[in-house]
């Protein structure tokens, strides 16, 4: 596991480590693919394939209020979404940034504490 440290209040989801076995975010063990959001973190049923994935995979982030930015982590490797996802989610007031999940656990606890209204989308690394 790679080991975050932030420096983050303590009432936030803070992503502390991250591997192939899952992620650990405010001091609680996640195995599953997850969405974190500042003050929550849910489990993400979506499919395998992210070529398979739909707008419908992005309805719980639709529905949170204040985010303005979503982190995609693919797993091991940036894959970028479907350009109509990206389009649909920004017609939501929520702009997409791609990149592996790494990537992505750093850039959500950096724009956490910065008070930003972000949310990751996170796939596991799988081995």
């Amino acid at each position: 596991m790679v080991n975050l440290t932030p420096i983050i209040s303590n009432d936030k989801q803070v992503i502390q480590s991250y591997g192939k076995d899952g992620f650990k975010i405010s001091d609680k063990f996640y195995s599953s693919n997850i969405i974190v959001f500042p003050d929550l973190v849910v489990n993400w049923e979506i499919a395998e394939a992210i070529e398979d994935l739909e707008i419908s995979f992005f309805s719980q982030i639709i529905g949170a209020e204040d985010i303005e930015l979503l982190l995609f982590g693919s797993g091991k490797k940036t894959i970028f979404l479907n350009k109509d996802i990206i389009l649909d989610l920004k017609d939501f007031g929520i702009a997409v940034e791609c990149m592996d999940t790494g990537a992505a656990c750093r850039t959500y606890n950096m724009l956490l504490a910065e008070g930003r209204k972000v949310a990751a989308a996170l796939y596991k690394l799988y081995s």
